[in-house]
C-alpha cells in the first residue's frame, strides 16, 4: 500500500493490513472475500479537518513575499527553533540562505530585532532578512523564551520565599519568617501585606548580579506599601491585624536588604518579649542574657564617663563590674548546661596554605563546625557577640579605675584576651555552615530541620536568610581588638560576599565602619575624664594601637 501524503479514506481493518481497499459501500468486499467482518470507515469530517489543517500550513508557507523569511515559533518547549522553508519558495539567494542556516546553528531561540520587527498573528516571527541589513543589526537581538515566563513580581516573590522564608521541620527548628505562609493565603491580591511582600521580594531579586533594572519597581512598590501601611495603623481595627504587623516587619526586612533608615531605640521592659519564649527554656534563657547584655551597654555609656573618681563613683564602677563579670557566668552555666543537640559538631580541619588569599577563599585555616539547625547556630552565634560586648564592659570599667595607667597591663585584659580569641575562633568555624561553603572531599551536614515553602532547591547554606543571620556576628569579630590581621581579612572577605553575591546591601555598609572595641569606647572615656580632646577618625576617638578595621 503506497503512502501518498495523503488520508487514506480505506477501512480500519485495510489500513491496519496495509493493503489496497476497494472503499466498498457498506463494507469493504476486501474485507468479506478474506472472510472478515469489516469494521467501516474514518468519518469524512475527520478527513476534511486534516486536510484543511495541511493547506493553512501550505498557505503559510507561501505568504510572504521575496526576500522575507520566518522564524517560526511552534511551541513553547526546551527544543530547537525552526525557520522556515520558504527561502525555497521566495528565491533567495544563496548567501542568503547559508547566512539564516549559520544563525540556525548559531543561537538557540534568538531572533535578530529590527526596526521594522513586528509579530504575526499566524504564530510566526517575521523580519527582513537581506544580508547588509543583519550585519547591520546583528548586534540587537531580541531573546525568545522557550516556554512561558510567569510575571517578574511573582517570579521575586518565589525568588523571596525561597531565600529568606524558613518553616520548622521538627519541634526543635524555628524557622524564619514561616508565620507569612498563612497570612499571605489568606490575604487578598491587593492587600497591605502582599503590596509589601512584593517590595521585599523585588528589592532582594534587584540585589542579584544582573537584576538592578528591578530596582525603580521595588523603589515604587516600597512607597505605595508605606502609604498604605500608615493609612492601616490609622485605621483601629486594621491596626491590631496580625498582617499589619507582618506587613510592618517586612518594612524592616526591606531596609536591611537595601540599607537604608535608622532604627529609633524604644525604652520599654524586655519582660513582655521574653514571654514568648518560656515553651522553649534554652531559647528563653539565652534571649533573656541577650536582653541584659542590652542593658548592660547602656548602662556602660553612662558609668564609664563619670568624670569624678570620688569614692561615690569608684563605687558605681565596680558594681557594673561586678555585674558585667555575674552576666558572663550566667552564659557560661547556659553553654554547659545545653542539650548535646544543641552543641557544635566538629565537620572538618583547614590545613593552612602560604598561597591562600583570605579576602576570597571560603575557609579560614583551622577548625570548621557544624549544627543541628540553624536557628541552633545563630543562637550560639549571637551568645558569643553578648560576650564579647561583655569583655568590653568589664575593660571600660578595668581602664577607669586604672587610670593613669595601661589598662592592656591588668590581670582582667590578659585573662579576656585569651577567651575573646576562642570565641572568635569559633565565630570563625561557624561561618561556613551558614555561606553553604564545602571543602573537597568533605561535607557540612545539611539542614534537615527546615526548608523553604518555594523553589525545588534543598540548599538552605548561602541564601539570604543564611547571609542576614551571619552579617552580624561577622561584624562584630572584624571589630574586636583581639581579632588578628588574617582573621579580619577574611572576615572582611565574607561580608563583602555576603553584600554582593548574597545581595544583603546593609553587610556593604557595615564594611565601611572602621570602630575597634573595647579601644575605641575606653580612648573616648579617657578623654572625656581627663578633658582631653577626643581623637579625631572614628566616632569617639581611637585607641593609639588599634588601625583601620
Amino acid at each position: 500500500m503506497v503512502n501518498t501524503g495523503k488520508p487514506s479514506k480505506g477501512c480500519y481493518l485495510c489500513r491496519a493490513r496495509r493493503i489496497k481497499c476497494d472503499e466498498a459501500k457498506p463494507h469493504c468486499m476486501r474485507c468479506q472475500k478474506s472472510k472478515r467482518q469489516c469494521p467501516g470507515y474514518r468519518d469524512a469530517s475527520e478527513l476534511n479537518l486534516r486536510e484543511h489543517v495541511k493547506a493553512m500550513k501550505r498557505r503559510e508557507s507561501m505568504y510572504f513575499g521575496p526576500g522575507v523569511t520566518t522564524f517560526k515559533v511552534e511551541s513553547y518547549n526546551h527544543g530547537q527553533p525552526s525557520i522556515s522553508r520558504a527561502w525555497k519558495k521566495s528565491g533567495g539567494s544563496t548567501g542568503e540562505r547559508d547566512l539564516c542556516h549559520n544563525q540556525e546553528h548559531r543561537v538557540s531561540a534568538i531572533a535578530v530585532g529590527y526596526p521594522s520587527y513586528q509579530p504575526l498573528e499566524n504564530g510566526t516571527l517575521g523580519f527582513p532578512a537581506s544580508a547588509a541589513e543583519f550585519n547591520a543589526h546583528r548586534s540587537v537581538s531580541i531573546t525568545i523564551p522557550k516556554q512561558f515566563s510567569p510575571p517578574i513580581d511573582q517570579r521575586a516573590m518565589c525568588f523571596f520565599l525561597s531565600n529568606f522564608v524558613l518553616l520548622p521541620n521538627s519541634k526543635v527548628a524555628k524557622g524564619h519568617l514561616g508565620f507569612l505562609v498563612p497570612l499571605v493565603q489568606e490575604s487578598c491580591k491587593n492587600s497591605t501585606l502582599i503590596l509589601t511582600l512584593k517590595a521585599v521580594a523585588l528589592a532582594a531579586l534587584a540585589n542579584q548580579p544582573n537584576s538592578r533594572s528591578l530596582q525603580p519597581a521595588a523603589d515604587s512598590h516600597y512607597v505605595s506599601a508605606l502609604n498604605q501601611i500608615n493609612k492601616d495603623l490609622q485605621d483601629a481595627k486594621k491596626a491590631q491585624q496580625d498582617s499589619t504587623l507582618a506587613s510592618v516587619f517586612l518594612l524592616s526586612i526591606y531596609e536591611t536588604i537595601e540599607c537604608m533608615g535608622h532604627s529609633k531605640i524604644i525604652q520599654e521592659s524586655h519582660d513582655w518579649w521574653t514571654t514568648f519564649a518560656i515553651g522553649d527554656p534554652v531559647q528563653h534563657q539565652i534571649s533573656i542574657l541577650n536582653m541584659k547584655v542590652a542593658d548592660l551597654r547602656a548602662d556602660s555609656h553612662r558609668i564609664c564617663t563619670l568624670k569624678a573618681h570620688t569614692i561615690e563613683n569608684v563605687e558605681k564602677v565596680l558594681q557594673h563590674l561586678r555585674k558585667a563579670q555575674a552576666i558572663d557566668q550566667e552564659y557560661i552555666n547556659w553553654y554547659e548546661d545545653l542539650p548535646e543537640v544543641w552543641k557544635p559538631k566538629f565537620a572538618f580541619w583547614i590545613n593552612k596554605s602560604p598561597d591562600t588569599d583570605m579576602d576570597s577563599t571560603n575557609f579560614y585555616p583551622g577548625q570548621v563546625d557544624t549544627y543541628s539547625d540553624l536557628w541552633m547556630a545563630t543562637t550560639h552565634s549571637m551568645a558569643r557577640v553578648s560576650r564579647l560586648f561583655i569583655f568590653t564592659s568589664i575593660l571600660r570599667c578595668t581602664a577607669w579605675l586604672t587610670i593613669p595607667l595601661n589598662y592592656e597591663e591588668t590581670l582582667e585584659y590578659i585573662t579576656i584576651s585569651k577567651q575573646a580569641r576562642v570565641l572568635i575562633e569559633e565565630i570563625i568555624a561557624s561561618i561556613p555552615y551558614y555561606l553553604g561553603h564545602e571543602a573537597e572531599d568533605t561535607s557540612i551536614s545539611a539542614f534537615t530541620d527546615s526548608y523553604f515553602p518555594c523553589g525545588s532547591s534543598s540548599k538552605i547554606g548561602g541564601t539570604g536568610v543564611t547571609g542576614i543571620f551571619a552579617m552580624w556576628p561577622i561584624f562584630a569579630a572584624i571589630g574586636s581588638d583581639f581579632t588578628s590581621d588574617s582573621q579580619r581579612s577574611w572576615l572582611r572577605g565574607r561580608l563583602k560576599y555576603i553584600a554582593e553575591t548574597l545581595g544583603i546591601h546593609q553587610a556593604k555598609m557595615l564594611l565601611q565602619l572602621r570602630t575597634r572595641y573595647p579601644s575605641t569606647f575606653i580612648c573616648r572615656d579617657r578623654s572625656v575624664k581627663l578633658n582631653v580632646a577626643v581623637p579625631r577618625g572614628v566616632p569617639g576617638g581611637t585607641h593609639p594601637t588599634a588601625q583601620a578595621v
